[in-house]
C-alpha cells in the first residue's frame, strides 16, 4: 500500500491557506454580524455555518501542522 508523503514546508503552506480561507470565512460573518445591526434582519442559520467551517478549517489546519511538525505520524 502506497503512503501519500509531504514535505512539512508543503503541509506549513496548506496550512496557512486554510486559516486564510478561515478568515474569509470569519470576516464574512463580523459583515453579516454588522448587517443585522443595521437592518434589523438576522442570519442565525448562515452565521453558525460559517462558524463551524471556520472551526474545521482551523482543525484540519492544526493537523497539518501536527504533520509537518513530527508530532503525528
Amino acid at each position: 500500500m502506497n503512503r501519500l508523503s509531504y514535505e512539512p514546508g508543503h503541509l506549513k503552506h496548506l496550512a496557512a491557506a486554510l486559516r486564510s480561507e478561515a478568515g474569509v470565512i470569519a470576516d464574512h460573518n463580523r459583515g453579516l454580524e454588522h448587517l443585522e445591526h443595521e437592518t434589523g434582519l438576522y442570519f442565525p442559520v448562515e452565521k453558525s455555518t460559517n462558524t463551524s467551517r471556520v472551526r474545521n478549517l482551523n482543525d484540519a489546519a492544526d493537523v497539518l501542522e501536527a504533520l509537518a511538525d513530527g508530532k503525528l505520524l
